[in-house]
């Protein structure tokens, strides 16, 4: 829907079994990468505290949106806004 725009959603999965991971994302049909924190650096990097986090970064890096839980109507108004 963005990408056009030069959006790029990716997920970022905490849990180290990668089948299970698979499993999962095929259920849900994603259209975007999912990688893996293996080692937990970018859980760490990011401050994770809990799942699911879902964070807007800029293309600078800086972090537009930060909100624990899932809310799509807030996800897509502060896209919207950035792009």
């Amino acid at each position: 829907m963005y990408s056009s725009k030069g959006l790029e959603i990716l997920a970022i999965c905490l849990d180290n079994n990668e089948d299970a991971i698979k499993s999962t994302t095929a259920s849900f049909n994603l259209t975007y990468r999912v990688l893996y924190d293996r080692g937990g650096m970018t859980a760490r990097a990011y401050n994770v505290t809990g799942i699911p986090l879902n964070l807007v970064v800029d293309k600078n890096g800086v972090i537009r949106y930060r909100n624990m839980g899932y809310d799509p109507s807030a996800i897509k108004s502060v896209i919207d806004k950035l792009l």
